[in-house]
């Protein structure tokens, strides 16, 4: 009976290798330089990172096929109109989906983030994005300070913010 769950301990950790994908890591702990940019929103406008210098940015890699994006962009616009009159920039960037397929998916929604199209898919390589959604929060001298990969809670986009803001900031308050 031993000699049976053994191989069969052995067999499945041998699986286990044999389909783990490598995952890399960032190039560098925070805080690093966030990479220079500029794409297109969806009404075709040019938008450039400089743009939002001395203001802490939020920057979200998503696409519409992804369960925890959509599941997360709810509430990072309900954060986002919170904290906008505070100066937060927040720039959901859209990995290689066509202007219609986003414009279907956000129409019905009325988000007040900027959305933004990463057509190539060069930006997310820039940012080295392994997996969606990934957040960047940047600060204002440019500085990525934190990188959250994974669905948002509203405890990660506080604790994010804080650190882009140097000012503690309040945690949620239940329904908020």
């Amino acid at each position: 009976m031993n000699k049976y769950w053994m191989l069969l301990i052995f067999l499945f950790f041998g699986a286990l290798a044999c389909t783990a994908q490598k995952m890399e890591a960032p190039p560098q702990p925070p805080p690093y330089s966030a990479p220079k940019f500029t794409i297109k929103n969806l009404s075709g406008r040019e938008v450039s990172l400089k743009q939002y210098r001395d203001k802490p940015v939020i920057v979200n890699f998503w696409a519409t096929w992804c369960v925890p994006c959509v599941a997360e962009m709810p509430e990072l616009d309900r954060f986002y109109r919170a904290k906008k009159n505070e100066g937060l920039a927040m720039l959901m960037i859209n990995l290689k989906e066509s202007k219609s397929v986003i414009d279907n998916f956000v129409s019905p929604h009325g988000f007040a983030f900027e959305i933004l199209m990463d057509e190539n898919g060069k930006l997310s390589e820039n940012f080295q994005v392994f997996g969606l959604p990934t957040t960047f929060f940047i600060d204002g001298r440019g500085m990525i300070v934190y990188t959250h990969m994974g669905r948002l809670t509203k405890e990660i986009l506080y604790a994010g913010y804080a650190t882009i803001t140097n000012k503690k900031s309040p945690s949620p308050k239940p329904g908020q």
